[in-house]
Parts: C-alpha cells; sequence; structure tokens
C-alpha cells in the first residue's frame, strides 16, 4: 500500500532490501506500469560468512538477482548495490556479475 501510496504522491524511486520489502513492491508493481517506478535493491551481505570464496559469491549474486526479477515480476531493477566485505576478490567476482546482468 505504502509504494501505491508514495507512486499517486509522485514519488518514483523505490529503494528496497531482499525480503519482506521486496515482497511488497512485487505485490504493488503487479497493479502499475514498469516504468512508473525507479527499482533499487542491495545484494545480501556476504561480509559474516568468512568461508565464501570469490566463487560462491558470484553464484549467490546469480541466484539473487534471478530470484528477485522473478519474485518482482520484472525483467531489469534499475540499480543494484553491493555491501560491504573486507575481501576485495569478493567484491570485484560480484561487480562481475552484476556487470554480465546489464
Amino acid at each position: 500500500r505504502a509504494v501505491k501510496l508514495a507512486v499517486d504522491a509522485g514519488i518514483s524511486h523505490v529503494d528496497f532490501h531482499p525480503g519482506i520489502e521486496r515482497d511488497g513492491v512485487a505485490r504493488a508493481l503487479k497493479s502499475l506500469p514498469r516504468d512508473a517506478l525507479f527499482l533499487t535493491t542491495k545484494v545480501r551481505s556476504p561480509q559474516n560468512n568468512l568461508a565464501l570464496t570469490p566463487a560462491d559469491a558470484a553464484d549467490l549474486v546469480k541466484r539473487q538477482l534471478e530470484e528477485d526479477r522473478k519474485i518482482l515480476g520484472v525483467e531489469k531493477v534499475d540499480m543494484w548495490m553491493l555491501r560491504e566485505t573486507p575481501n576485495c576478490d569478493i567484491i570485484q567476482a560480484q561487480w562481475r556479475v552484476l556487470e554480465d546482468a546489464q
């Protein structure tokens, strides 16, 4: 309901997290034209998974991209943000996935 009210008030940028926020945006998108919203979300943070390899991180991003697109019912999300991690190799692996997803 909040997304629909925001669009009615002229707001077109929606920033959401994977999970319950994303699910609410998905419900709103069913009654709105896709171009009514600029969708921004975040890749889940790998920070607490110390055993995560760059290849694993890349795979998780690929799966999240597909999951989010499917649940939202869209071909694309306008902006994806990476979460902090002290491991540059993980960030680079995630970034490559996002570049390929364009």
